[in-house]
């Protein structure tokens, strides 16, 4: 949560790194995830959040989802 890793670690635990995103995924990423969630929620007319859990890639927020909820 909050680290990006460098390459050397990716390569070596390469689809083995799960990140919880406070959101849902890929329609609200964001390094700072809350805030930017809520402010592009907002600025989308989203009325509805939720949370992500994700296999970690190069991305930010841009790895696969493994498991999504949603509440408004």
């Amino acid at each position: 949560y909050m680290i990006i890793h460098s390459p050397i670690m990716l390569d070596a635990f390469l689809g083995l790194i799960v990140n919880t995103h406070p959101a849902r995924l890929p329609d609200l990423p964001g390094a700072t995830p809350t805030v930017d969630a809520l402010r592009r929620a907002h600025e989308r007319n989203i009325w509805f959040t939720g949370n992500t859990l994700h296999i970690v890639d190069s991305g930010i927020d841009t790895g696969p989802p493994i498991r999504q909820i949603e509440t408004e």
